[in-house]
């Protein structure tokens, strides 16, 4: 039957419509039915239903936070800072670490060859020598030698080594000079014996058969002075360094040839040791000078091994995947087909721990995968150098001018990082490349293993760049039992106007449709929702910006009303206009941005019929 409201409507039927039409007015509110943003007793208990148009008085909500209203669901990816901001954060898994290794090299002996040299004196010094008080007959100095041994060492290098300047080594070297009968009896003393090692090795002395000797290892001349011929004549040591930036000559050179591709390269070790003594006195008796005066040498070196070098290297820096972030319980304003997470600047920050001398470059890609496990996204990261021996720090960004980069040692700019979380993922993974640089000198231990420990994070503030968007989706229900019994005569509307103030620096576009008991949306030719405007931003973030809005809800086939239980909504939170005038760079604080519904009006053109027989 066709009622009309008087004020002596009993309070049943008053709840009943009242509910109906205050349930259209929490559409904007997204607050839930049991909010009290309405005062009811400011309703005129005398209000009929009937004529053109039925006004309800004007009404105002509280500011409405969004922490009243997005809910984070435990999530492991977005959380609410101190200050309110909302922000990203997530870190990766342990990454197992590389340990670059550049094996020892081994250098053994393919030839040595120990000589004998032939000292000649002439016969006319001994009618020009003159007797001293020591039964020696001083002579005119006499000088002689020659070349008293020749060796060549050689060994293979390990593909890593690209080049060497220097290098660490440890090989006992013992050179022994002999002397004939003959000799030490017509010339009992030297009065220098010089012996010529390749300049390249530099020799640590440990023991020589004289004390007086000088050691140069800029010329590889070892001299001892006032050596007794009588006595065994040696000089004992270890060879600690190799230097391969010396020059060479025909017969003793050290040369480094690199491997090409993965094949090894050699060292070859060539050298020869030339002996020189001088003598000013002669044994007083000997009347002629000898023959069979001869000086030989026998030298002795064991495997050269080379510990430690100085130059370039190329070892293995196996890092491959710097470890999963997996995201679990997503809030649900980031989940969605229409929804576009462009982050203004996110930043991922790389930690790099490097015990090798050696400086590196990593490059990648940044994968995110669905649950399924298929690629969703891929961003290449450009090469970034990894600091020698040190803790390097790494920002990849969008916008480097937005960072503090007195943080990192080096700040990378990625235009299309935001697309990792443009969906959100349920895995990212950071696929590396990592190569030592070949092309700067270093110095390291051979055989000994080394550690580059990578660690990372991603984070970002809820900030929109153009193009963002995200979707807020929520339900009123429960309404059917109040107006089960109602329908709107036809060309009968209810309307719901509102001056909604923003204070978020995003546009907020609203759509919804009715529901029936089960939950199912009704299609829009039987119920129809309308919602005229895009609510505009704050370009602030501070200052509300007002957009009158205006819902309507009409029937298009007759009866429907009594089929409707609620309202789904979905608020579209946008950094632009359709694309136009796009606000970014703005981080959403869950305290500070309100959303505020003002001059409330709820009205119903056309009437009401209601049958609560």
């Amino acid at each position: 039957r066709d009622l009309r409201m008087s004020r002596g409507l009993g309070d049943v039927y008053k709840r009943q419509m009242l509910v109906c039409l205050l349930s259209c007015g929490m559409l904007t509110l997204g607050t839930g039915c049991t909010d009290n943003d309405f005062d009811l007793s400011k309703i005129d208990t005398t209000i009929g239903i009937g004529g053109d148009e039925l006004t309800l008085p004007t009404n105002s909500t509280e500011n409405i936070m969004l922490d009243d209203v997005l809910e984070l669901n435990n999530s492991d990816l977005v959380y609410v800072a101190e200050n309110g901001d909302y922000m990203f954060k997530k870190e990766g898994d342990d990454c197992a670490p590389a340990h670059p290794l550049v094996d020892k090299v081994d250098v053994s002996q393919t030839n040595i060859k120990n000589l004998k040299i032939e000292v000649t004196v002439p016969s006319s010094v001994l009618q020009s020598a003159r007797k001293s008080p020591s039964r020696l007959k001083k002579i005119n100095e006499v000088k002689s030698g020659g070349k008293v041994a020749e060796f060549e060492y050689v060994g293979k290098t390990p593909k890593e080594i690209k080049e060497i300047t220097s290098a660490g080594v440890s090989a006992d070297v013992v050179i022994n000079i002999n002397l004939t009968d003959e000799l030490k009896q017509f010339i009992p003393t030297f009065k220098t014996l010089t012996m010529q090692i390749p300049s390249y090795m530099h020799l640590n002395v440990t023991s020589c058969s004289e004390k007086n000797y000088s050691y140069d290892k800029n010329t590889g001349k070892i001299t001892l002075t006032n050596v007794k011929t009588a006595s065994p004549i040696y000089i004992k040591g270890m060879i600690d360094v190799l230097d391969f930036k010396t020059k060479g000559t025909s017969t003793s050179k050290l040369t480094f040839k690199p491997g090409v591709g993965n094949a090894d390269g050699t060292v070859d070790m060539k050298g020869e040791i030339e002996t020189s003594i001088v003598f000013d006195e002669v044994n007083a008796t000997a009347g002629t000078v000898p023959t069979n005066m001869y000086l030989s040498a026998k030298m002795t070196m064991g495997k050269i091994t080379i510990n430690s070098a100085k130059g370039k290297f190329d070892p293995e820096i196996d890092l491959g995947d710097l470890g999963n972030i997996e995201i679990n319980d997503v809030p649900d304003f980031l989940t969605g087909d229409d929804v576009h997470v462009n982050l203004y600047n996110p930043v991922i920050e790389l930690e790099v721990n490097s015990d090798i001398a050696i400086a590196g470059t990593l490059k990648g890609n940044i994968v995110a995968k669905d649950k399924n496990n298929k690629t969703i996204a891929q961003v290449a990261i450009p090469t970034m150098n990894i600091k020698p021996n040190a803790t390097t720090r790494i920002c990849i960004c969008k916008y480097p001018d937005e960072v503090n980069k007195s943080k990192y040692d080096e700040v990378k700019k990625v235009d299309n990082l935001s697309d990792i979380l443009a969906t959100i993922p349920k895995t990212i993974q950071f696929e590396a490349d990592a190569n030592a640089d070949a092309t700067k000198e270093a110095e390291i231990k051979l055989g000994h293993q080394y550690t580059i420990t990578p660690k990372y994070n991603v984070s970002a503030p809820l900030a929109f760049d153009a193009g963002a968007q995200i979707t807020y989706r929520d339900t009123l229900d429960g309404w059917n039992d109040d107006i089960k019994d109602c329908e709107l005569a036809e060309g009968s509307y209810i309307e719901l106007m509102s001056d909604i103030e923003n204070k978020l620096p995003a546009y907020l576009k609203l759509s919804s449709n009715a529901i029936d008991v089960d939950g199912n949306e009704i299609a829009k030719e039987l119920i129809e929702v309308k919602v005229s405007n895009m609510i505009e931003a704050s370009t602030d973030g501070t200052t509300a910006k007002t957009t009158p809005v205006t819902i309507t809800i009409s029937e298009k086939k007759k009866g429907m009303l009594k089929k409707v239980d609620g309202l789904t909504f979905k608020i579209e939170v946008a950094a632009d206009d359709n694309g136009n005038n796009p606000i970014v760079g703005k981080t959403i604080n869950a305290y500070n941005h309100t959303i505020t519904a003002k001059n409330i009006k709820v009205k119903l053109v056309g009437k009401i019929i209601a049958d609560f027989n």
